[in-house]
């Protein structure tokens, strides 16, 4: 991502370069037909590095004279990089990398707010409108090509099958559903307790992340469960 934007920005050409299939051309429109070949070093950008064994192997396929770049890096490992953008000490986090990367099979995900869209407040009524929610809302941060070990929802029990045919049909793969025993939209709000409800399936689960929505209910669940609590939304970690 960082790669296509530098080279959209400079007017010069992408390729991309995998340990695997060494270096290919990704191709480019029509502003830079016509341009004389670039010379000089290739640059390989990457998002982040945090051991630095992706880079360390693609390495190896790059051109001679090559640098090496990263937006973010482990401070242990940033001699792995010519330059750099920020330091971040593991661990970190990124909405645009956790969804897709084996991170998912450790971590326990909150349904609204996470995988998908919020319910606006005019719809959660308990009735017709919350149902077309249900079906239609749109994703937010899709959990793929991983299967997700567990989701803790407040999304009532009474639900499951609007909520498991929508994860369906956006091609989610799931181990565990815990949604709420409560009866209607009165009684959970009555009762509904986010430390004690995912706090508690978070901490037998014996997986080390949960994606929560909301950071009042990120640190309570972080609180209870002991363990590390991920907030998309508000880009905190508990």
């Amino acid at each position: 991502m960082a790669a296509a934007h530098i080279s959209t920005m400079l007017s010069v050409p992408l390729f991309e370069i995998t340990a695997e299939f060494g270096l290919r051309a990704c191709g480019y429109g029509y502003r830079l037909h016509g341009q004389s070949p670039l010379s000089g070093p290739l640059v390989v950008v990457e998002d982040s590095v945090n051991t630095g064994n992706s880079i360390t192997k693609v390495k190896a396929k790059a051109p001679r004279g090559s640098l090496f770049a990263a937006v973010f890096v482990n401070p242990p490992n940033r001699g792995c990089v010519d330059y750099y953008g920020e330091l971040h000490s593991f661990p970190h986090f990124f909405s645009w990398h956790f969804p897709g990367s084996s991170l998912v099979t450790q971590a326990a995900f909150d349904m609204d707010g996470v995988i998908c869209e919020e319910c606006p407040p005019d719809c959660d009524d308990d009735g017709p409108k919350y149902e077309n929610f249900l079906r239609t809302v749109r994703p937010f941060l899709l959990p793929r090509p991983h299967v997700v070990p567990l989701i803790v929802t407040a999304r009532m029990e009474k639900y499951r099958d609007l909520t498991e045919d929508w994860l369906r049909s956006h091609g989610i793969r799931w181990s565990r559903i815990v949604m709420g025993p409560w009866g209607s939209l009165e009684e959970r709000r009555a009762r509904f307790n986010a430390g004690e409800f995912k706090g508690e399936e978070f901490r037998q689960s014996g997986l080390n992340f949960f994606l929560e929505s909301c950071p009042v209910q990120a640190r309570a669940i972080a609180d209870y469960s002991g363990k590390i609590v991920i907030c998309p939304p508000s880009g905190q970690v508990f």
